[in-house]
């Protein structure tokens, strides 16, 4: 079998267990890159070494999975409390939290940083 054979086999299962369109369009770029650098190649003649030449090369275009930082997340998961709290789940939780308690005001992760500018400017400190 060859490896796109492979992609379209793949591509229909995890469209039938109902993957979401952004999820498939970012293995089918993958997928195309994977393509575009090794070719349709069967997938027998595919090794580890491979695709550890592969990822190497690639390294510099693929999002980094961590931080490098030794600063510790102010924003931790409850499953994982080391780790850090993505965007999008800081505001879904700060939207959820607002309305627990009634509030009427459009309430998202920036408004602490301008609100913290905000006080140290009133009291003397520059917000450079």
């Amino acid at each position: 079998m060859i490896l796109s054979e492979l992609w379209r086999l793949y591509e229909t299962d995890k469209r039938i267990q109902g993957f979401s369109p952004k999820t498939l369009k970012a293995s089918a770029l993958q997928h195309k890159m994977l393509m575009k650098e090794l070719g349709d190649l069967d997938i027998t003649e595919i090794t580890l070494t491979l695709l550890k030449e592969y990822l190497a090369k690639q390294s510099n275009r693929l999002k980094p999975a961590s931080r490098e930082d030794n600063c510790r997340a102010l924003f931790v998961t409850d499953t994982h409390p080391s780790r850090r709290m993505a965007i999008p789940t800081i505001r879904w939780a700060l939207k959820r939290l607002a309305g627990r308690g009634e509030l009427e005001v459009n309430l998202y992760p920036h408004r602490f940083r301008h609100t913290y500018a905000c006080q140290l400017s009133h009291f003397g400190y520059s917000a450079l």
